[in-house]
C-alpha cells in the first residue's frame, strides 16, 4: 500500500501453505527477496534497525535476523512476548512477556536489564526522545520507565485491560486504549529519533 494515498501498490499470492512460522521479505516493488521457515516463530511483527536487522517475538524469546533472513541470535526469556519490540537511540531493544517480565536487550543479544511486573504485558512499548519507555498491562496500569529500568511514574488508567500499544504524538501526548476507552496522557517529549521507537515505527503505523 502507498502510505500517502492509501492505494494498492502491488500484491502477491502466497498460497495456503505459507502460514506461521513462515516469514517472507519483499522488495518495495513486490519481488520476493527471501523466505524463512523457523520453528521458533511466534508473533513475528518485526522491528527494524537502521542496518536492516530485524527483531521479532518467538516462543519464549526474541529473535534477531539480518537483512537476508539469517539468524543472528535468539534471546531466551520468561514467558512469551505478545507484542512487538521497540528500539531506542542506542540500538537497545525493549519488550514485555505474558508472564509480566519486561526486558532491555543490547544489539548483540545480551541482557541489559529485566524487571517483573504484576500482570501480563501485551502492549508494545513506545519510547520518547528523552529515552523514557512506556507500556501498559492487563490490569490497567500504564508505566513509564527510565532507560536504566527504574520507574519514572505509574498511572492507573483502568478499569479495563491495556491490550493496545501506546502511540506518542509529535507534541509528546501519549495515546493508548484501555478497555473500550481511548486515553490521552499529557506529556511533552516527542518520539525517540531511533530506528523503531514504537509499534510499527510511528504514530501512523506505517512500518517504514
Amino acid at each position: 500500500w502507498d502510505v500517502a494515498t492509501g492505494q494498492l501498490r502491488w500484491k502477491q499470492p502466497v498460497g495456503m501453505e505459507v502460514v506461521p512460522p513462515m516469514t517472507l521479505a519483499y522488495s518495495a516493488d513486490g519481488i520476493l527477496l527471501w523466505a524463512l521457515h523457523n520453528n521458533h516463530m511466534f508473533n513475528f511483527d518485526a522491528a527494524l534497525d537502521f542496518q536492516g536487522t530485524m527483531y521479532g517475538s518467538v516462543f519464549m524469546g526474541l529473535i534477531s535476523l539480518n537483512a537476508i533472513g539469517r539468524t543472528n541470535w535468539i534471546f531466551s526469556c520468561k514467558g512469551h512476548p505478545l507484542g512487538s519490540p521497540a528500539i531506542d537511540v542506542a540500538g537497545d531493544i525493549y519488550f514485555g512477556t505474558d508472564q509480566g517480565w519486561f526486558y532491555a536487550i543490547e544489539p548483540d543479544g545480551t541482557l541489559k536489564w529485566s524487571r517483573q511486573f504484576g500482570s501480563r504485558l501485551k502492549s508494545s512499548p513506545a519510547i520518547t526522545h528523552e529515552g523514557m519507555i512506556h507500556f501498559g498491562d492487563l490490569i490497567g496500569q500504564f508505566f513509564s520507565l527510565h532507560p536504566d529500568g527504574t520507574t519514572n511514574w505509574v498511572l492507573n488508567i483502568g478499569p479495563g485491560a491495556i491490550e493496545s500499544s501506546p502511540v506518542i504524538a509529535d507534541d509528546g501526548t501519549i495515546y493508548v486504549g484501555c478497555g473500550r476507552r481511548l486515553v490521552a496522557i499529557a506529556a511533552e517529549s516527542p518520539p525517540a529519533a531511533s530506528a523503531w521507537p514504537m509499534y510499527r515505527h510511528d504514530a501512523r503505523h506505517t512500518a517504514r
